[in-house]
């Protein structure tokens, strides 16, 4: 087994074969999406069907990765994935909150350095 595109992590005692963020070449960028709702209640849970079914649908792509409501439901996150913030905005687009008017997103990206052991294949 080839071991380029891979590094050892140590966590304690423990040792682990991670892959890398950057792999020939092309960097994978994790983004936190922070959504706040500009509509009221009403109008969110009108919209909600539509938002999960596009959820869903990002989910099966591998672009999301963790999803959920704010506490309190002021809006939502999002832990995705992509190659570039353009690519993740025009994904954004396609939201039901966001045609509708109901959400405002805020992107902020990172670079992963490091994970918990088990969830290596977010990067």
């Amino acid at each position: 087994m080839s071991l380029r595109g891979f590094r050892i992590v140590t966590a304690g005692t423990e040792r682990f074969m991670v892959k890398n963020a950057y792999l020939t070449g092309r960097k994978i960028s994790m983004f936190i999406i922070m959504s706040t709702y500009l509509k009221p209640m009403d109008q969110v849970d009108a919209f909600l069907k539509a938002h999960r079914a596009f959820l869903d649908a990002q989910y099966a792509k591998g672009v999301f990765l963790a999803s959920g409501p704010k506490v309190p439901r002021t809006g939502g996150v999002i832990l995705a994935k992509a190659s570039s913030r353009d690519e993740l905005e025009a994904i954004m687009k396609e939201d039901p909150f966001s045609q509708n008017g109901i959400s405002k997103y805020e992107f902020i990206e990172f670079a992963p350095g490091k994970v918990a052991p088990g969830l290596e294949k977010l990067l």
